[in-house]
């Protein structure tokens, strides 16, 4: 459910393109509303502890890259990520399963660690999907996440840069994930087993697309031109539209070798960080973001850890000002107008049925009598009328 909009832009794209063909002015805000997206989510994955939530959130960062894709114009970019995603995230969340189960229900990564040797199998595959998804060379995430930054510093380098700033982020806290989670020594109390093989096998059979997926958008034969003519008129091809939709189909020329080797080496710096401070530990916890008390490094982590305090905004404009408005509307509107329409109507029909019935009591006597004043009535009008 989380794709249906990605798939639904994707599959309406000509409405969203100019009449020459390039991206209309709707899919530039496109675009930017996922260069934000991306960007917040990854900066919120980086300090969550649940296991889920942190591929929950990193879900939301990849979403915002497929957007960015298909609203910088790299439609097979966006819509390949968006393929490419689909079995490595897969394959993590079902890792994240596996862990929960082996460790009898827990989610906290904190009392995690370890695991690499009590749960081999599921180890294996969520390396893969980490490296995939963290855009590293060979793995399926390369291929599509280097063709959307290609295209977003090409249709704006502001959306770029964020790319790539969230492409070194995503390596971060993925690592900060694998590591916390599968070594070191273990620190809770369950005692850990791998997962039966109904859970396991489905993990291996994804990992496998996990890596090899992106080859369906290479060509080695166009590679050493690719590389020749890194930053000129050719990038590295992406063949996935013709894969998909037939040489007609719409495409993109392909990522640029060197913003491929600039994204790369951020994805690298990323990891890097991640190594040092969760599994050798020379850059020490306690002088982490986590650990800030005050200044600059406390508001960046709780502004991570809070996720940029927007439930707390939602909720305190939904208590303060929405549901106070909202019962107001609600006292005046409904109970005083609506219902006062309402139960006047009823009132009156009530007033008048009880007038009435008196003229419909069955006996004679009273009809000719009403019959009789009537006359009278009528008779005693006629006679004060003027003459026309």
């Amino acid at each position: 459910m989380v794709a249906a909009g990605v798939y639904l832009v994707a599959r309406a794209y000509p409405i969203w393109l100019n009449t020459d063909g390039t991206p209309g002015t709707a899919l530039h805000y496109v675009c930017w509303v996922g260069a934000i997206t991306a960007f917040m989510a990854a900066t919120i994955a980086m300090s969550q502890y649940d296991i889920k939530r942190v591929l929950a959130w990193s879900t939301c960062s990849q979403l915002g890259y497929m957007f960015v894709g298909l609203g910088a114009g790299a439609f097979t970019g966006g819509f390949f990520h968006l393929f490419n995603h689909a079995f490595f995230k897969a394959m993590l969340f079902l890792c994240s399963g596996a862990v929960i189960h082996g460790l009898h229900g827990e989610q906290d990564i904190r009392q995690m660690g370890g695991l690499k040797s009590k749960m081999p199998l599921t180890h294996f595959c969520f390396l893969i999907g980490t490296l995939a998804i963290s855009g590293f060379p060979l793995f399926s995430g390369f291929f599509s996440k280097d063709e959307i930054i290609s295209a977003a510093m090409i249709s704006d380098p502001v959306v770029g840069v964020l790319m790539l700033l969230t492409a070194g982020m995503t390596a971060f806290y993925m690592f900060r994930l694998y590591f916390m989670t599968f070594t070191g020594e273990y620190r809770g109390s369950a005692h850990p087993h791998e997962s039966p093989a109904a859970m396991t096998w489905p993990l291996l059979a994804l990992s496998i697309p996990s890596m090899l997926s992106g080859y369906l958008g290479f060509n080695p034969a166009n590679l050493s031109a690719a590389v020749a003519n890194a930053g000129g008129e050719h990038g590295l091809p992406n063949h996935f539209a013709a894969f998909v939709y037939g040489p007609s189909g719409p495409h993109f020329e392909g990522a640029d070798v060197k913003m491929m080797t600039i994204s790369v080496a951020i994805a690298v710096v990323g990891f890097v960080f991640a190594y040092l401070m969760y599994f050798t530990r020379t850059v020490h916890i306690n002088k982490s973001f986590a650990e800030a008390q005050d200044g600059l490094k406390a508001m960046l982590y709780n502004i991570s850890f809070n996720k940029w305090y927007i439930d707390d905004i939602y909720f305190g404009a939904v208590d303060r000002v929405f549901l106070p408005l909202y019962k107001s509307v609600w006292n005046f509107v409904d109970m005083f107008i609506v219902e006062g329409v309402v139960n006047g109507a009823g009132l009156v029909t009530m007033s008048f049925g009880e007038v009435l019935k008196y003229m419909q009591n069955g006996r004679g006597q009273y009809y000719a009598l009403v019959i009789f004043g009537a006359v009278a009535g009528i008779a005693w009008l006629a006679y004060f009328l003027p003459n026309h």
